[in-house]
């Protein structure tokens, strides 16, 4: 079977790189670093990669099939100086970038949500430009343009980041530009007669205080039981701001071997794993299935602590 994507070279598994990670190491090179937040199909990230050699472009995108078509581009255009980041991008920016690392981000067309039932959605808020701040360069004296800077076409999402940066370590200003970055979604609004787009510009500030990770990474304990009856295992889900959602189960008698799947979310961070229960000549054991990647979290442990209850419930008589 042909690959769609032609290349995974310059795809990065961040859940099982090093945390930060050494962009020079990956890059095989030091050059300034550019990273794009919602790369899509990567048509913008590929034109810059070509048009500045001299650069390090980093995509994080957290759509599959866009980073399929991103990685293909980047192969058929035999660039070395790509990179794609495949998930959520704060949770990227938050563990795989050192503070003081990127000299310039920016995003073209975001999602607005335009709904105000949908806010909780939109991305740019106070704390994501604080963890936008914490990890640009101080200045960058090698790149000409703003080190941030979003385009957008939905005016009352402009004036929303705007609302958001007082705090964030940045100030903002705006300007009304023509379209001129060719994109999907740029040449969507131009079919429907949009002529005028919004570009914000962010200069940094002092930063008052770093943001904390939204979830600690931690040790996770798992366990091993004497006794389990896989016949009778129901692990009972959890909901509220820490949600844990057990969704399948499957039982293979022949191998001894039981694997539910559960679904963990914890402020903003959303996780699809699946966990084992294998017999061992010690007894049941529960780990996390081989593969999965996860970054182990308190929700994580919540989860491997539900299995481990619901084990002991079904060996009960």
């Amino acid at each position: 079977m042909k690959a769609y994507y032609r290349s995974l070279t310059p795809l990065i598994l961040w859940k099982h790189a090093e945390r930060p990670i050494n962009w020079a190491a990956r890059f095989w090179r030091s050059a300034p670093l550019v990273v794009e937040i919602g790369t899509g199909a990567g048509e913008y990230l590929v034109r810059q990669a070509a048009r500045h050699p001299e650069l390090n472009f980093v995509g994080i995108e957290r759509e599959w099939q866009s980073v399929k078509r991103a990685l293909r581009r980047i192969a058929d255009a035999q660039l070395t100086n790509a990179r794609v980041l495949l998930g959520d991008a704060t949770t990227i920016l938050e563990r795989s970038f050192a503070p003081h690392s990127v000299d310039r981000f920016y995003s073209l067309f975001p999602c607005p949500w335009p709904k105000e039932s949908h806010e909780k959605h939109r991305l740019f808020n106070q704390r994501f430009l604080a963890i936008l701040r914490s990890k640009l360069k101080p200045t960058s004296q090698e790149l000409q343009e703003p080190p941030f800077q979003i385009v957008t076409d939905h005016a009352s999402y402009r004036d929303w980041i705007a609302a958001q940066t007082p705090g964030s370590g940045f100030t903002m200003d705006w300007q009304a530009i023509a379209p001129q970055f060719d994109t999907k979604y740029e040449r969507k609004w131009r079919e429907t007669g949009q002529t005028e787009f919004y570009q914000l510009s962010f200069y940094p500030t002092e930063l008052s205080q770093p943001p904390h990770l939204s979830q600690e990474e931690i040790a996770l304990e798992t366990y091993c039981l004497p006794h389990f009856n896989p016949e009778r295992f129901e692990p009972r889900s959890e909901g509220g701001a820490l949600t844990v959602d057990f969704r399948d189960y499957l039982y293979d008698p022949s191998r001894n071997r039981a694997i539910c799947r559960v679904a963990v979310i914890e402020d903003g961070l959303f996780q699809d794993f699946w966990i084992e229960i294998n017999h061992k000549p010690e007894g049941w054991r529960a780990v996390p299935s081989d593969g999965c990647l996860i970054v182990p979290t308190v929700g994580v442990q919540r989860a491997l602590d539900l299995v481990k209850e619901a084990m002991i419930r079904s060996a009960e008589s």
